[in-house]
């Protein structure tokens, strides 16, 4: 028997022992969480997208404005001249577009590898996030 077999059966007998422990999520549980995930890769998408759209990344105080002024409450911004717009863009179109795409799939494939590929790349995206407030405040 190869070792890639004897490693497949291993896991289908873990998967055994804690369906009958009780120790594995809900069916429900965990095609409620793929969904999330799902939904947060195509929102990071759909900012990526955005982003390329209006040639622009914004950075916005979390405080309202007291002016009226629509750019009054802007703390940073990146635009299309910048070098690192275009790579920070694109990381969060094609991060989210993965997410998405693997969490969608892991939807009807359960194959515990595509499952721990997306929950990788969410913590990539956390990255990705932290460097961009940090280029942010660096331009602001």
């Amino acid at each position: 028997m190869s070792r890639r077999m004897r490693e497949r059966r291993q896991a289908v007998e873990l998967d055994a022992a804690l369906d009958r422990a009780g120790h594995r999520r809900p069916f429900v549980t965990a095609r409620l969480y793929l969904l999330g995930l799902f939904l947060v890769g195509a929102l990071s998408a759909g900012a990526g997208v955005n982003w390329l759209r209006t040639g622009e990344i914004v950075f916005r105080s979390s405080e309202p404005s007291a002016s009226d002024d629509p750019d009054g409450d802007v703390i940073a911004r990146i635009d299309r001249e910048d070098p690192i717009f275009f790579p920070i863009a694109l990381c969060w179109l094609n991060l989210g577009s993965g997410i998405a795409a693997l969490a969608g799939l892991s939807l009807f494939v359960r194959e515990r590898l595509i499952e721990r590929s997306v929950v990788y790349a969410c913590i990539g995206l956390i990255f990705l996030a932290v460097a961009t407030s940090l280029v942010g405040s660096a331009a602001g």
